[in-house]
């Protein structure tokens, strides 16, 4: 501090930091939450659906349809909509952001990861698909060798034979599971942090991963709380979903916010 009484006040500019709704306060290290925030999260999630019901349905109609419409193009449709759902993914987590910073929603949101650490965002999907690929291997590859095998070593009732072969196959369902589990946990927070925070993928999908992991009680209350939305949603002729699908993606980029940020 100067010791000259004339002298105007002066203060330093680094102390100070604008709230662009993004960086301030976020913490790379994600924190761990009481079980109970799971479903303050899709309580939260709600609040901001309510604000643009309607142009929600829009967007999460355009997404189905844009996934649907890769799905029909052979070998390619299942790489382009491994590549392109963290983008458009990533779309929505900013929308959200923007509701929350109380600017409105936007349809133009939805394809704002094309614009936004699209690179980033794209090798989020390759890196996924690569390992849905890895896991498909070694989860099957050996269980179509030992049912081959039996079936072609196999004598007597074929009803027993069958039978048989049914427990690799079970081995194979639960080995591709418990290895799909820690790939969607690496996955599901990536957009946000790459589209909010310019994480990039690889450190994107770290962090996602060990969220999750320090967040196990909160996600399996919100699980229950979602499978429990989806079977009232059977009720309403499956029409629920056109609210349900983006009241879930609010509520994921609400647990996001929590887990990665400090208040």
């Amino acid at each position: 501090m100067s010791n000259n009484p004339y002298e105007a006040p002066r203060a330093t500019v680094a102390d100070f930091q604008q709230d662009d709704g993004a960086n301030l306060g976020f913490n790379p290290q994600p924190q761990s939450l009481p079980a109970g925030r799971g479903i303050d999260w899709i309580k939260q999630g709600w609040a901001l659906f309510a604000q643009s019901p309607g142009l929600w349905i829009g967007i999460y109609l355009v997404f189905m349809g844009v996934m649907m419409a890769a799905a029909f193009v052979p070998v390619l449709g299942f790489i382009a909509q491994s590549v392109l759902s963290p983008v458009l993914l990533a779309g929505i987590a900013l929308g959200c952001d923007h509701l929350r910073r109380g600017q409105p929603l936007e349809f133009s949101h939805l394809f704002a990861g094309f614009s936004r650490n699209s690179t980033q965002l794209m090798m989020v999907g390759g890196i996924y698909l690569v390992g849905i690929i890895i896991v498909m291997v070694v989860a099957f590859v050996p269980t179509i060798g030992l049912v081959g095998g039996m079936a072609f070593m196999g004598q007597g009732d074929p009803d027993a034979l069958a039978a048989l072969m049914g427990f690799p196959i079970l081995i194979g369902l639960l080995i591709y599971f418990a290895l799909l589990m820690p790939l969607v946990m690496a996955i599901w927070f990536a957009p946000s942090l790459v589209i909010l925070n310019d994480v990039p993928a690889v450190d994107a999908m770290k962090m996602s991963f060990y969220g999750c992991l320090k967040n196990v009680l909160p996600f399996l209350l919100w699980s229950l709380a979602v499978l429990g939305l989806c079977i009232l949603s059977i009720f309403t002729l499956f029409l629920g979903l056109l609210v349900l699908m983006p009241w879930i993606a609010a509520s994921n980029y609400c647990a996001y916010r929590e887990i990665y940020y400090r208040a």
